[in-house]
């Protein structure tokens, strides 16, 4: 996370590590080091950011999954091939349906979702 008050809460909200990759030149070494060489499981790219997408698969464990939430709206070159040779797995999230509507509801209701945290502009 680039922006210090998001970071802040995320790691309030329970996020083990936050990184700024503007600041952390390693980043992917410090992946490796924390997941004891084996990547992480998921990378959820939120971002919107194209270069967020084309590096998140150089995180990944064999066998993991990029989750791509942010809208990157141009091309962005990835190779196929990493994703076969690694048995990684590309899903694609609109963010919610109609569907999810009154579970949102009932988690505003209940109290569950702090979105007066959640909400930065």
């Amino acid at each position: 996370e680039t922006i210090e008050n998001r970071a802040k809460l995320a790691r309030k909200l329970g996020a083990d590590y936050v990184f700024d990759p503007q600041k952390l030149s390693n980043l992917k070494e410090r992946v490796f080091t924390l997941t004891n060489g084996r990547g992480v499981d998921v990378v959820f790219d939120c971002s919107g950011a194209a270069q967020a997408f084309k590096s998140a698969t150089s995180f990944l464990r064999r066998g993991g999954q990029v989750l791509l939430t942010g809208h990157i709206n141009k091309e962005v070159p990835i190779l196929p091939f990493d994703y076969s040779a690694n048995e990684l797995s590309l899903q694609g999230s609109l963010c919610y349906y109609s569907d999810e509507f009154p579970m949102a509801i009932e988690f505003l209701q209940r109290g569950k979702l702090p979105l007066e945290e959640l909400i930065t502009k």
